[in-house]
């Protein structure tokens, strides 16, 4: 059992990694006290969805804020920034729309791969609430609005925050999550692979069975993360009538419910 669950640290761990910029940079900031470096460019682009649509963002060197907004325009505010001009040619912002989904990702341009690249990226988004949002791959903090649609959050370097969730799946989180809940889908909310402390805000009309497992102990006081013991511990609580499930697993940290 002890060896399952640190594999499980390992593993969000590697995530993590992948997700960080080569630059040594701290990206641990929120998007409003994040620095630009000397050289940017600003992206802003316009967009209407036709139908319930989704939203993916992936390979940023940074913050990802998402915000809902009514009718079904999709608002896209991207800095890139980097040291010199040369750097920032390094990488380009791809935006891909169709009437009922935006992408959008950072990639290396071939001509200029090269070790020790500073960089950072930023993103902000406004769309409507009738949308899916993946994110995957974030090297800063992640905050994403109240959206009607499923959130998927992967490989996410910073702290992430996330309203009024009703369906989810969410894993590989280096710093922590604070979520806010409201009635679940049938399919529920489903977190694993989190490093630090899970905070979870509940509704009080909450019909639910929440099911936690795998809560790792740590040594909070010490920078990184020192095992100094593992308790595995597991339980299950049903709220209201119960009935969609909430399940945390795969936790290096704790979990506190703010009823």
């Amino acid at each position: 059992m002890r060896q399952k669950f640190i594999g499980v640290f390992l593993s969000t761990l590697a995530i993590i990694a992948c997700a960080s910029p080569a630059s040594g940079t701290d990206w641990q900031k929120p998007m409003r006290l994040t620095q630009d470096l000397p050289v940017r460019e600003e992206l802003n682009r316009k967009f209407q969805f036709t139908r319930f649509g989704h939203v993916e963002v992936s390979g940023v060197a940074g913050d990802v804020s998402i915000e809902t907004q009514n009718g079904n325009t999709v608002d896209v505010y991207v800095v890139r920034s980097a040291e010199t001009q040369t750097e920032l040619d390094c990488y380009q912002t791809v935006i891909e729309n169709t009437p009922d989904s935006l992408t959008i990702r950072h990639e290396q341009q071939e001509q200029g791969r090269r070790n020790n690249i500073r960089f950072r990226q930023r993103v902000l988004l406004r769309v409507p609430r009738a949308v899916d949002v993946s994110l995957k791959t974030i090297g800063g903090a992640v905050d994403v609005g109240r959206i009607d649609g499923v959130l998927r959050l992967k490989g996410i370097a910073g702290h992430a925050t996330v309203a009024q969730v009703r369906e989810a799946r969410i894993e590989g989180l280096a710093q922590g999550l604070t979520m806010s809940i409201a009635q679940p889908t049938a399919r529920g909310i489903h977190v694993s692979g989190v490093v630090g402390q899970v905070d979870l805000d509940l509704s009080r009309d909450l019909n639910a069975d929440l099911s936690v497992s795998g809560l790792i102990n740590v040594d909070d006081k010490t920078p990184g993360v020192t095992m100094t013991k593992v308790n595995v511990t597991s339980g299950t609580t049903r709220f209201g009538a119960g009935g969609p499930p909430i399940s945390i697993s795969g936790i290096v940290g704790s979990v506190r419910i703010n009823p």
